[in-house]
């Protein structure tokens, strides 16, 4: 969920609790154009009122990190933010898909940011998952310590790594 979906309400969360038992939602993200970072402005309600529906309730970040650096500057980010509210129930997770920023041109270094970025996150004893589609996964970030969440719109996951979930779809309701 994020400021593309809107502000989501309890009573819409009970609903979704009733087919799905978490949500994740966006805190913060970095622009496109430049190493801007800005927290999401649902991020709040959404989160909150998906807590108040009883739903495992975790976070993202929508990375455009093109260096270990400013992955780690974006977890820092993320993680003060969520210090301000009651703690994730669910994964952090760490956003990774090409932009204008970040794009294929980062090679094999896709592994060492997205890894730097949850190593922030595990420190501060949050649950770390790294989020990609599976080309990305295949090709450049080929080597991710942390948990995957795949993103592949089809009928089937072709990726063969482990993941511990699969994002099959962009049109749930």
């Amino acid at each position: 969920m994020s400021y593309w979906q809107g502000k989501i309400s309890t009573a819409n969360w009970e609903k979704v609790s009733k087919t799905c038992g978490y949500a994740i939602c966006r805190a913060s993200y970095t622009s496109q154009n430049s190493f801007t970072l800005s927290q999401d402005s649902t991020f709040s309600v959404n989160y909150t009122n998906a807590k108040h529906a009883g739903m495992k309730v975790g976070a993202y970040h929508y990375s455009q990190a093109t260096s270990v650096t400013e992955a780690k500057k974006e977890a820092e980010y993320l993680c003060k933010i969520l210090k301000n509210f009651s703690k994730p129930t669910f994964y952090v997770v760490c956003d990774f898909e090409y932009g204008k920023r970040l794009n294929s041109k980062i090679g094999k270094k896709a592994s060492d940011i997205a890894n730097a970025f949850c190593d922030v996150v595990k420190a501060y004893g949050y649950e770390p998952c790294i989020y990609a589609n599976t080309s990305t996964l295949n090709t450049n970030l080929t080597n991710p310590k942390y948990p995957v969440w795949v993103a592949q719109y089809a009928s089937k996951c072709t990726y063969k790594g482990s993941k511990v979930m699969w994002q099959y779809t962009s049109s749930g309701k």
